[in-house]
């Protein structure tokens, strides 16, 4: 055994010591803890090969190289570690899903083909989210996440918004549909979330929303709208509709 191979384990042994567990890094993993070694080390390398991790909460680093995070921290009730996603992730879907105490700011990359149901049942969170640009999907994505406060900004190439804020009962923030976008699905995206609360929905085309069939309203039941000048109102969702926003 090397010298060098020596002070790895050395390293190892004093981050197991520190966190009072096994898993930590191996000696040709090391460079990847000393590497986050700001946040205590001990971080668990994920893969796309990573067993089911569930209950835990340690610090993670995702591999770089990795295109699928779907259901990686799916029911670890306890986890609440921030989490770096690498533009190299293509598939988020139920990522954090049933993560009762989540609550770490996430930016979402470019470029995802979904993030359905990413933070679904995150009871607790409440930050500002980033959402990338290039999702197609963000179908539930915050569904019964019943603290959930935030803006929300859907860039033009997300198709689907489907549910997106569903069962969000204290959600009262804006929702920002960027000029151009092509989110055609936006069946109950308010569902059943606390219709006394102020609700805004700025669009770049009100035509695309006022109409009154369960099929193209925004809550999947069907809605009037009042037209005043260029923006539109309804009163029983305390939302307002703005053209050219």
């Amino acid at each position: 055994m090397s010298a060098l191979t020596d002070v790895f384990y050395d390293i190892a042994n004093a981050i197991r010591n520190k966190t009072e567990s096994q898993d930590t890094f191996m000696p040709n993993e090391m460079a990847n803890a000393i590497n986050n070694i700001e946040t205590g080390g001990g971080a668990v390398l994920l893969t796309e090969n990573t067993p089911f991790i569930n209950q835990f909460n340690f610090p993670v680093i995702i591999d770089n190289n990795v295109t699928n995070t779907a259901y990686m921290f799916s029911t670890c009730f306890n986890f609440n570690q921030p989490v770096n996603i690498p533009d190299s992730v293509t598939n988020t879907a139920y990522m954090f899903s049933d993560c009762n105490n989540f609550n770490q700011p996430v930016v979402i990359p470019d470029d995802l083909e979904q993030a359905n149901y990413i933070f679904k049942n995150c009871n607790k969170l409440n930050q500002y989210i980033v959402l990338g640009r290039n999702t197609d999907y963000l179908i539930s994505a915050f569904d019964n996440c019943k603290n959930f406060n935030q803006p929300v900004i859907v860039y033009p190439e997300t198709y689907s918004v489907a549910n997106m804020l569903s069962n969000c009962t204290n959600f009262a923030s804006d929702i920002i549909f960027l000029e151009g976008t092509r989110a055609h699905n936006k069946v109950g995206i308010l569902r059943n979330t606390n219709t006394s609360l102020h609700k805004n929905v700025l669009c770049d085309n009100a035509s695309k929303y006022k109409q009154t069939s369960a099929s193209t309203s925004l809550t999947g039941t069907a809605i009037t709208w009042t037209q005043d000048g260029d923006n539109y109102y309804n009163t029983q969702y305390n939302i307002t509709i703005m053209d050219n926003a």
